[in-house]
């Protein structure tokens, strides 16, 4: 969030005071994904999420909310990038690769969606996925650029008829241009 606010002039995101990871503790990581939590401390974003109040809203409102996330999403793809991954030069903390071998950072598109075939065989290793995955994957000339990676109205912060903020960061990064859009088609 704070890579957000440096590098945007208007995007809603709560600011960061203090982040804190606790552990390690005793419990099973199946269960938890972790042996550690991390708290983080941040301003408190006034309203409800989108999805709990979209259908209450008239035709106007719904056009000035969605007006303001499309400028929102303009301000994320102006940011660039020459890696795929975190914005601190990082592994993908996205959940396709949360059991594979190699989160990156990744140089190219091409090792990234190679990786991406990679960790869906290994899911999945007696689907024939690999070669459909390839063959849509294979183009390797996408810019890449700055996605939330999990844009969603429950990840929208609504306050009176306009967006308030947009959280849940955890899945952001440098990615191909096509990535937000996969990202929602998938969650």
């Amino acid at each position: 969030m704070m890579f957000v606010k440096q590098n945007t002039e208007t995007l809603p995101v709560p600011e960061i005071f203090a982040c804190y990871t606790y552990g390690p503790i005793d419990r099973d990581i199946g269960d938890y994904g972790s042996l550690f939590d991390t708290y983080i401390f941040m301003t408190f974003v006034e309203g409800q999420s989108l999805d709990k109040v979209w259908e209450s809203y008239d035709e106007n409102t719904k056009a000035h909310v969605t007006n303001q996330l499309k400028q929102y999403i303009c301000e994320l793809r102006n940011i660039d990038g020459n890696y795929i991954g975190s914005t601190d030069s990082g592994p993908i903390m996205d959940p396709i690769f949360e059991t594979y071998h190699d989160k990156g950072p990744f140089n190219s598109e091409e090792a990234f969606n190679n990786a991406i075939v990679d960790a869906y065989q290994s899911k999945a290793p007696r689907c024939h996925i690999k070669s459909f995955l390839s063959g849509m994957l294979c183009q390797n000339k996408h810019q890449i650029k700055f996605i939330h990676g999990d844009l969603r109205l429950q990840n929208t912060i609504v306050n009176d008829g306009s967006v308030s903020g947009i959280v849940d960061w955890e899945f952001s990064g440098l990615y191909p241009e096509y990535w937000e859009f996969s990202k929602a088609l998938h969650v």
